[in-house]
């Protein structure tokens, strides 16, 4: 890059991003406003459309999980989380929530196995209510 008219039009002026000289890029700058709002709706709208996305809120919960990242949490990644938010459980309840959630005989989980055991949780719990829902309902015929 010894071409001195490469350079970031940014140092040059701070409200646009973009590189003087000649050529197409002379036609590419863009003020730094409107680079920063597209960036932030862009950021916003992703946003908005995990918050909806079981598997996306997954995927974040077992990245924050999984530090460093080795695709998989153990026992000792779960429990340092856990005391960072000061969560203080006992070693053998979070051994267990290892194990519940893992698919293998060994204590560590991967990402698609908390995503299934997040799954199978929600349609247990749906089962649960619509269990409880047709019992009101059994008992409210019975006294009408």
């Amino acid at each position: 890059m010894s071409d001195p008219l490469f350079v970031p039009l940014l140092l040059l002026n701070p409200r646009q991003l973009g590189y003087i000289g000649g050529d197409h890029w002379a036609q590419k700058r863009v003020p730094l406003e409107t680079f920063l709002l597209k960036c932030g709706a862009a950021k916003k709208d992703l946003l908005d459309n995990a918050s909806d996305d079981l598997e996306a809120k997954c995927r974040h919960a077992f990245r924050i999980l999984d530090n460093p990242r080795t695709d998989s949490v153990n026992f000792h990644k779960l429990s340092s989380y856990l005391k960072e938010i000061e969560l203080q459980l006992e070693e053998s309840t979070i051994e267990r929530i290892a194990e519940l959630v893992a698919s293998s005989d060994e204590p560590d989980f991967t990402e698609e196995d908390l995503l299934e055991y997040i799954k199978t949780n929600l349609r247990m719990g749906q089962a649960m209510q619509n269990a409880a829902r047709e019992e009101e309902e059994e008992n409210g015929r019975k006294v009408g």
